[in-house]
């Protein structure tokens, strides 16, 4: 009789096992439709070309279809994991690391940019230069083409770009030459 039990047993495991690898496969598949449906559906509307016209040049379209596809792949391994009775402990535990590692690219995304921001602030306050200006900041030197609240752009003598932070140019002596 115990042999009996245990073979019902492990029928039962083993249909709960195969109903969650079919849920997987089924939601992968429909992820990657879907993800591509919706990259096609934002070229034919293109997406990108719009935001390009606009100054944006970044590819939307193809970033959208992998949100999507992504999106519906954790919601299949949710559902798989559901079947397995799996389901709170793994949930809170992925929700716990997503959350740290959002927090911690937040943090080291604006690591730079609050002290750019807020010497950007300062700069605009202290009208040290303007644009049309020669500013030297160390060993770089060029007319000052345009101060914004993050960095400063410069054209050297060769026509070079130079994007100076803010942040530099309160931490180091800048020389200016009026226009």
């Amino acid at each position: 009789m115990a042999l009996l039990d245990v073979w019902i047993e492990a029928r039962s495991w083993v249909n709960i096992v195969a109903s969650a690898v079919i849920v997987l496969l089924i939601g992968f598949i429909i992820g990657k439709v879907l993800g591509k449906l919706t990259q096609r559906g934002l070229r034919e509307i293109e997406l990108n070309r719009i935001l390009k016209k606009a100054g944006i040049d970044f590819g939307l379209e193809e970033l959208l279809g992998h949100i999507v596809q992504y999106f519906i792949y954790f919601l299949a391994i949710v559902i798989a994991l559901d079947q397995l009775g799996v389901t709170a402990f793994v949930l809170y535990s992925i929700a716990a690391v997503v959350l740290v590692v959002i927090s911690i690219a937040f943090l080291l995304g604006i690591k730079d940019f609050i002290p750019n921001f807020i010497a950007g602030i300062r700069l605009n306050y202290r009208k040290l230069f303007a644009a049309g200006d020669t500013v030297t900041v160390g060993s770089v030197s060029g007319r000052v083409k345009e101060r914004g609240l993050l960095e400063t752009t410069l054209v050297s003598k060769n026509k070079d770009i130079i994007h100076i932070p803010n942040a530099i140019l309160l931490r180091q002596e800048v020389r200016v030459r009026k226009r």
